[in-house]
């Protein structure tokens, strides 16, 4: 879940460990608060950054 505070360099260490197990697909979504009494979103995470995550994630399991 994106959103929720973890660097890049985080999100990217953890595609590299599920792929490690291999784990073959990975499904991101963007956290949204479901109520005031919930944890705040950290950032809105762009389509761009989704894309930079797929494509990543393309590469790595294209280069196997």
């Amino acid at each position: 879940m994106l959103g929720c505070g973890k660097t890049p360099d985080k999100v990217i260490g953890t595609m590299e460990k599920v792929r490690a197990a291999d784990v073959d697909v990975m499904t991101f979504g963007q956290y949204m608060k479901p109520s005031k009494w919930h944890m705040p979103v950290s950032e809105n995470v762009t389509p761009e950054a989704f894309q930079k995550h797929r494509s990543l994630g393309m590469k790595r399991t294209s280069d196997e």
